[in-house]
């Protein structure tokens, strides 16, 4: 079953996920402006990685021409489609190659909870969620959609490469021109080592974690929602939570992709068709129809 999960204020939205603490520690989701310690990367060779504008910067990844991948808490669910938020490729490369799109509605797992996430300790695992522009963007030199992983292939990956807005500082208005795509490597680590950052909450299959031994490499504000790479532009990873940034032997945490194509399937193949109308829409129509006639008639 799919949750499609609706928030009522924006303002409750931004501050439940302002600070998330745990044992005293500041624990941060990855909103705001940068990669840390990155190198600018051509659009070209990313075409897949997307921004969601909102009331606040997300990265994304297109896996289909309709639908994009992020966090689960990136996902702005009230008036989706008609709030203004903003799917954009391109980054600073020339006008002709930039196309920017509209989000349409917002589907989160299941399990995604924001109680469970801003409780104490949190639970920060399940952090998926998929956008459904209002229409499909175009396949050009700038935009393609990014593979999906097959069983087994996240555990062969010893190296992940994030993607995201560069820049230290941003300009949180509705254009991301002037910022290039910037990427950076960082190791994959096991779930032993990363449960030494999280002690304080459950890491398991759900979550592919990074870890570096120097300072000065991550993902960070802003970048949540964006993809952690593995060969051959295989998404293994969606940036989520992390302790500080770009810290030395801390952990970073990512929703391991690998684990919740079920639920990119389902929401893919069952629910929508390649135009971005939902299937069987007659039905719930003719449904809610019968319905209310019952009701008018007690």
């Amino acid at each position: 079953m799919l949750l499609i999960l609706k928030v009522t204020s924006v303002v409750f939205f931004q501050t439940i996920f302002q600070n998330i603490f745990a044992d005293g520690e500041n624990v941060t989701r990855r909103f705001g402006a940068k990669i840390v310690g990155g190198r600018v990367c051509k659009v070209t060779e990313y075409p897949f990685v997307v921004s969601v504008l909102s009331n606040k910067l997300c990265g994304g990844t297109l896996i289909t021409f309709l639908w994009v991948l992020t966090a689960g808490h990136c996902i702005v669910f009230d008036r989706i489609g008609n709030d203004g938020t903003q799917i954009r490729s391109g980054f600073d490369s020339p006008p002709r190659y930039i196309q920017i799109r509209y989000a349409r509605q917002g589907v989160v797992y299941e399990k995604f909870n924001i109680a469970a996430m801003t409780s104490r300790p949190p639970d920060i695992r399940y952090d998926i969620g998929l956008i459904l522009v209002d229409r499909p963007f175009i396949r050009s030199v700038t935009l393609n959609t990014v593979a999906l992983p097959t069983p087994g292939f996240t555990q062969t990956c010893t190296v992940g490469k994030v993607l995201g807005i560069g820049n230290e500082t941003i300009n949180y208005g509705r254009t991301v021109e002037d910022h290039p795509l910037k990427c950076v490597d960082l190791r994959i680590v096991d779930s032993a080592t990363c449960a030494k950052t999280f002690s304080f909450s459950t890491v398991d299959d759900t979550l592919v974690c990074t870890q570096e031994s120097r300072e000065g490499k991550d993902a960070c504000y802003g970048d949540s929602g964006g993809p952690l790479l593995c060969r051959n532009n295989t998404i293994i990873g969606i940036i989520s939570f992390g302790r500080g940034c770009a810290l030395a032997n801390v952990s970073a945490t990512h929703t391991r992709v690998e684990s919740f194509l079920d639920f990119i399937n389902e929401t893919l193949n069952e629910d929508y068709d390649s135009n971005g109308v939902q299937r069987n829409s007659w039905k719930c129509l003719l449904y809610a129809i019968i319905f209310s006639s019952f009701l008018i008639k007690i």
